[in-house]
């Protein structure tokens, strides 16, 4: 695989790499290859990297080959010489694009090879490079809510083949993971949109939980989630109050009253009525929320204590809560324990313990006992329809299927859980200092997170003394409170700003309209047109806000796949359609008169997408 002594001078010169000979000797180093187009190709550990007659084309065929034509990102395994990549660029001139090469000599020894400077400096391209945790998990990362698609470099695949397999496992768990969050997205955006409207003046009335960042530092944590293990734990939690700060979901808070045990806070996420009902006859003033500008209104009426509102995690909520100032937000992974144990990070505790977090039915078991889901089923029971109907409907639903469990066993668990599983891992991976404990033994198994016995939580020292210490100054500090007047003028700009959008829909449906009774010679131009009112809407400052309820439409679309420029345009119609109704939705609850007693009255049951 040498190359003639002309070559090797050629290279020495040209590409500052030395002498070929001795790069073919050297393991670190790439073996070159002059190809017949007078590019360079090269070995690596005995595996051609490319083409030794065109690189360069042989990439373009199989990039065109190996990738859908309407790529918006595109995950590449391997890095090479990286001819493929310059391809994916060329081909794909709107895609973003993600290279992970697991081995560091290689990359380093291509840069030297071959002049790719322009390549990994370009702003649609990031590169990852090595096999450590953090490198996939920065990867998982910098790719949020792109779409993607993975093209499979052959040489890389070959190479490290067990390292690809399990990031391709990782990805694939986070596309199951957008499809759920898409759904709930189409079930809950109207509710969110409509809760965040009703609760505005609460921005201006409550302080944010960046007050408490690191103000429990060191300081064990209990985390309380109403699974069916909790019933284990409640006997004991009198003791464990002693030794953790308390830290309820609003599924556990009840538990946990009757247990007469009141948590030192409270976290409550949800959106919808029902969940408030979590907190009838339960809630008292020493325990201290913990909630989000999108929670349902009848929270804050049924809570007498002190609040903490996190920042919104949905685009009106973030444009409302910036005209503000800064406020910390909290992770959602799917559910509200993941919320809680965020805050409880935020807070600074070390280690979280995790009680009744079971991301499983262990013994067919949906929730602990008391728990206001678990009543609910047994008031509403019939002869026709028992209880154990509900519960196995409940199991059902979501795709069971056994995994492995904590005590080396399997247990019955389901597509959403494992959302949530990985939620977990990911967290895991981010806060490697940060233990994170479980007293669920017949649970389902996260990586990362250890289960620990009750006798050893009992062991731990008392450290109540601090934490109500801590807790008193933490009610004797003032909240700071915004300016009202700068929410009401945000609220003013995103309205200005709808207008806008919704010339530019009206613009949309027309022009789909005009192109479905097109003239041929007139076809290319109102492409072009529709092309320009898409980049005109991307861009625009309210965009994310007003496309928040298109997660229905764009899921039915991404479902479907246009094959046709019909059913193209027909897609296109549908998007412009819903993105009207969007922001004719937004503005409706935007101008609707937010009094401050709205938040003081009961809301009736509202259905999932009211």
């Amino acid at each position: 695989m040498g190359v003639s002594t002309d070559t090797s001078s050629r290279y020495s010169r040209e590409t500052g790499y030395g002498d070929c000979a001795g790069a073919a000797m050297n393991p670190d180093r790439i073996e070159p290859i002059l190809t017949r187009t007078g590019e360079i190709s090269g070995v690596w550990k005995g595996v051609s990297l490319h083409s030794r007659i065109d690189p360069r084309r042989e990439a373009e065929r199989a990039v065109k080959e190996a990738l859908p034509h309407d790529a918006e990102g595109i995950v590449v395994f391997g890095f090479g010489l990286g001819y493929h990549v310059e391809a994916i660029l060329t081909h794909f001139p709107r895609a973003k694009v993600w290279v992970v090469e697991p081995d560091p000599l290689l990359f380093r020894s291509a840069l030297e090879l071959k002049d790719c400077g322009e390549l990994i400096s370009h702003p649609r391209v990031r590169i990852f490079v090595g096999t450590d945790g953090s490198v996939v998990d920065h990867l998982l990362h910098s790719i949020e809510e792109t779409p993607f698609s993975i093209y499979r470099f052959r040489p890389s695949v070959e190479l490290h083949g067990e390292f690809f397999r399990d990031l391709e496992r990782r990805l694939h768990r986070v596309l199951s993971r957008r499809q759920v969050n898409l759904h709930t997205l189409a079930r809950f955006g109207k509710l969110w949109v409509r809760n965040l409207c009703r609760n505005m003046n609460l921005l201006s009335r409550y302080g944010g939980i960046e007050a408490l960042k690191e103000k429990f530092s060191s300081i064990p944590a209990l985390v309380i989630a109403a699974g069916p293990s909790l019933d284990e734990i409640l006997p004991h939690l009198s003791t464990l109050r002693e030794k953790f700060l308390i830290i309820a979901v609003d599924t556990s808070y009840h538990p946990c009253i009757r247990a007469h045990v009141e948590p030192d806070f409270l976290v409550v996420m949800d959106p919808q009525y029902w969940n408030t009902r979590h907190l009838d006859r339960a809630v008292q003033r020493s325990s201290r929320l913990v909630s989000e500008p999108s929670t349902h209104p009848t929270i804050f009426r049924k809570f007498p204590g002190r609040t903490f509102l996190a920042g919104s995690l949905f685009p009106l909520g973030k444009y409302l809560v910036e005209k503000i100032g800064k406020r910390a937000s909290l992770g959602a992974g799917g559910s509200v324990a993941t919320s809680a144990w965020d805050f409880a990070r935020l807070l600074g505790c070390n280690p979280i313990v995790m009680a009744g977090l079971d991301l499983s039915f262990p013994r067919k078991r949906t929730h602990c006992r008391g728990s206001f889901f678990e009543e609910r089923v047994y008031s509403i029971r019939t002869r026709l329809d028992p209880e154990e109907t509900h519960f196995f409907r409940y199991l059902q639903e979501a795709t069971p299927l056994s995994l492995p469990s904590n005590d080396g066993k399997t247990v019955l668990t389901d597509q959403r859980m494992l959302v949530y599983r990985d939620w977990f891992e990911i967290q895991g991976i981010l806060y490697r200092d940060l233990r994170t404990l479980t007293l669920s033994r017949h649970g389902l198994k996260i990586e990362g997170v250890e289960w620990v016995s009750l006798e050893e939580l009992l062991e731990y020292p008392s450290c109540r003394n601090r934490v109500d210490s801590l807790l008193r100054e933490t009610d004797q500090t003032p909240p700071v409170l915004p300016d009202k007047s700068a929410i009401e003028k945000g609220r003013k700009e995103i309205l200005k700003g709808l207008d806008t959008l919704e010339e530019l829909a009206r613009e949309g449906i027309q022009m789909v309209q005009s192109l479905r009774n097109h003239d041929p010679q007139q076809e290319k131009i109102d492409l072009e047109l529709l092309n320009r009112i898409d980049e005109k809407i991307i861009s625009h400052q309210y965009h994310d806000i007003a496309g928040f309820l298109l997660a229905k439409t764009l899921l039915s679309i991404e479902q479907s796949k246009a094959a046709t420029v019909e059913q193209t345009l027909e897609n296109s119609l549908r998007i412009y359609t819903d993105l009207l109704d969007s922001i004719r939705f937004h503005r409706e609850v935007l101008t609707r008169n937010v009094s401050s007693q709205e938040t003081s009255q009961d809301f009736p049951p509202e259905t999932d997408d009211s």
